[in-house]
């Protein structure tokens, strides 16, 4: 898988389905699923660094194997999205990458089994963002 992604940077290709853009100050909470159901009970903390309303890149402490689950939570300041503080999805670890620079890894994910209105849900909080200047930048759309 590894050498799949290191390719498509090479190439200078990007295969995302949706716009990924960068956030700043944008917190996220996350516990593993260990069955279809339960979940641990340690909740670990993450800095998002982008996000789509397919997936999403995130910093954090914890060292996460490819193909986990994860039981994410969002937080979202009010001056942002006023109607929502906080958004949950479950997620699938597509790739980590330790940083040791900064003791820390990068992780990509994505979201699975979203309704059609929580893909409108992260839709809004990705306009929101941009109006109220919370998105830096935006990574180029894939072909």
């Amino acid at each position: 898988m590894e050498q799949h992604v290191r390719r498509a940077v090479e190439s200078g290709r990007e295969r995302r389905q949706e716009r990924r853009y960068q956030v700043r100050h944008c917190r996220v909470t996350f516990r593993r699923k260990k069955f279809l159901f339960f979940g641990e009970r340690t909740e670990h903390r993450g800095l998002v660094k982008d996000l789509s309303s397919r997936g999403f890149a995130f910093l954090t402490a914890e060292r996460l194997r490819p193909g986990e689950r994860l039981k994410v939570s969002f937080h979202v300041p009010p001056s942002v999205h006023p109607s929502t503080a906080e958004v949950k999805v479950d997620c699938k670890v597509h790739w980590c990458k330790e940083l040791p620079s900064h003791q820390a890894a990068e992780v990509n994910g994505d979201f699975l089994h979203l309704s059609t209105g929580m893909r409108a849900e992260l839709k809004s909080l990705l306009e929101d963002l941009l109006l109220t200047g919370e998105l830096l930048t935006t990574e180029a759309e894939s072909g």
